[in-house]
């Protein structure tokens, strides 16, 4: 800004108090890995939304994906986290009978950072919540599950899947 004639006391700087937790739970998890025995998968559970988003075939389908790929993985533990309250009875209902041969438990009012302090992988769909698993030096997997989120791929996380930092 400065080329263009803009002197540094007119520049704003804004920053948020958030952002820096992610450096915290980087540091956190470097030391914590190396004394874990199970592998603990955070699956932030899709929202069922009108139009273009998830409708409950849509959200069953990609929770039978992540838990026969969980099947796979010996020592897996699957934690989900709630979005929030829509639909929380067939979340929970659905989620006991597709997850009843995995270890998993259900989180809602959790913070995200705290549980990327506890997790070994992230699956989402949304980008905030993948940003902040990146972030936080969380591998992260972005499960695009439905035709929006696949677009959405192709539109905004581009630069990321090219230079490795995103599996989809």
């Amino acid at each position: 800004l400065t080329v263009v004639g803009i002197t540094a006391d007119r520049i704003v700087t804004i920053g948020s108090p958030r952002f820096d937790v992610y450096t915290q739970i980087h540091n956190h998890r470097a030391a914590s890995l190396h004394s874990r025995s199970t592998l603990k998968i955070l699956c932030i559970y899709p929202d069922f939304s009108y139009g273009d988003g998830f409708d409950i075939y849509d959200i069953e389908m990609y929770m039978k994906c992540v838990a026969d790929a969980l099947r796979r993985i010996p020592s897996a533990h699957l934690t989900i986290k709630l979005r929030g309250s829509r639909r929380e009875a067939f979340c929970r209902r659905r989620t006991a009978e597709i997850c009843k041969d995995i270890p998993y438990s259900i989180e809602k009012d959790v913070p995200l950072t705290k549980l990327f302090m506890q997790c070994d992988l992230v699956v989402s769909c949304y980008s905030t919540a993948i940003l902040e698993a990146m972030q936080s030096g969380v591998p992260t997997i972005m499960f695009a599950a439905i035709p929006f989120e696949c677009r959405f791929v192709r539109e905004h996380f581009d630069q990321y899947l090219l230079h490795g930092a995103l599996s989809v």
